[in-house]
């Protein structure tokens, strides 16, 4: 009799054991139920995957910002060249290496000259060298401003403008010339050392350079 009832109680230890395991393991696990009315278990995701979910979502705005910064800055580089190549077609420095000019300029003096502008009278300009015994050029006209010009591959002189077309000068000869369309006048500040229009006669447009813009 003691034993059946301890067999009674050893079964129902087991299954009230078994039902305390199962309700620590729906704990553990959770439960959700399955649309039957019934339940059905269900884990829960590891607690790295927010995290893990969060790092793929920086790198994404990382991503986009490297993107951007490239983009930025391969623009950016892109402008810098077309202006570089804007201020080489607008801008031309010269040095001086004569006296002419005097005491305006002296040998060594370096300007940065504006292609294509011719000056008022007074300014100073840019116009390309004749061939002083002759008086002629020998290369083709380059045009206002020598577009696509090598500049190094040519002499230059800096003058001042005397005058415009349609003024009357007076060179070396001592009659007076009035200047003709597409010419200007040009004199150097040192008359004694100076190979200017009172030798030459008035100067072809087509021949300067452009006008002096600022002294380096």
């Amino acid at each position: 009799m003691s034993k059946h009832s301890g067999g009674r109680a050893s079964r129902k230890s087991l299954r009230d054991l078994s039902e305390e395991t199962g309700a620590e393991a729906a704990t553990d696990r959770g439960k959700v139920e399955d649309g039957t009315g019934g339940e059905a278990e269900t884990e829960r995701p590891p607690r790295w995957l927010p995290l893990a979910a969060e790092g793929q979502a920086m790198l994404k705005d990382l991503q986009a910002v490297a993107t951007t910064v490239a983009l930025v800055a391969a623009v950016t580089v892109c402008a810098a060249a077309v202006l570089l190549v804007v201020l080489r077609r607008t801008f031309v420095v010269i040095t001086v290496t004569g006296l002419s000019m005097l005491p305006t300029y002296r040998p060594g003096d370096r300007v940065i000259v504006r292609r294509g502008r011719v000056p008022a009278s007074g300014g100073e300009v840019v116009v390309e060298m004749p061939c002083i015994e002759d008086r002629t050029w020998r290369s083709a006209a380059a045009g206002l401003g020598a577009p696509g010009v090598d500049v190094a591959r040519r002499s230059w002189l800096i003058k001042r403008v005397a005058g415009a077309p349609g003024d009357v000068c007076s060179p070396l000869t001592g009659e007076p010339v009035e200047v003709p369309p597409g010419h200007l006048f040009l004199l150097g500040d040192n008359a004694d050392r100076s190979f200017d229009s009172r030798q030459m006669g008035p100067f072809r447009s087509d021949r300067v350079l452009g006008s002096v813009w600022y002294r380096l």
